[in-house]
């Protein structure tokens, strides 16, 4: 018994298969912006009409979770951070002593902050708005090393034929 359904197409793939299809209410009612998740005893909150996807990658909860197990009492880089789910869990059920999250949407960050914010993690989870590759550049050009890096970058390559330049 949904309150709602929202159907959602990713972006490149509506194109590429020429469907007509708009992301829109399908029935009940529209859901919240953020609409509250909760994962591994932590909070989250998710945009499910404007985010990335759904919003949340519900598909690497487990990674997550297992993430956290290497990351006690180690500084953390989490490269592409979204909205902080890998470096909050770091910080939270890793027990991670520090946690600089990166990555290039202003909005994702907004939503990382408040992430960090409602599960109290704010003291060890910092996020910086910046090109992820610029970044690796000045943080080694700096000295700066991390115990634990965490990539989970964007696609590449939406199709066969963007393989190699990817």
């Amino acid at each position: 018994s949904p309150q709602g359904i929202w159907l959602r197409t990713e972006k490149g793939i509506r194109e590429a298969e020429g469907l007509v299809q708009d992301d829109r209410l399908i029935v009940g009612t529209a859901p919240p912006r953020p609409l509250f998740i909760q994962e591994h005893g932590l909070r989250f909150g998710v945009d499910v009409i404007e985010g990335q996807k759904t919003g949340y990658y519900f598909d690497q909860r487990d990674n997550r979770r297992a993430v956290a197990r290497y990351t006690s009492d180690r500084r953390v880089l989490d490269l592409f951070c979204y909205t902080g789910g890998f470096g909050i869990t770091a910080a939270k059920l890793g027990q991670a002593r520090e946690v600089l999250g990166i990555d290039s949407s202003a909005p994702a960050l907004m939503m990382a902050e408040e992430n960090a914010r409602m599960n109290e993690a704010t003291d060890r989870v910092r996020f910086e708005r910046a090109d992820v590759r610029q970044k690796l550049v000045g943080l080694s050009g700096a000295g700066e090393s991390f115990d634990v890096v965490i990539l989970d970058p964007p696609k590449m390559a939406r199709h066969r034929k963007g393989v190699d330049s990817a």
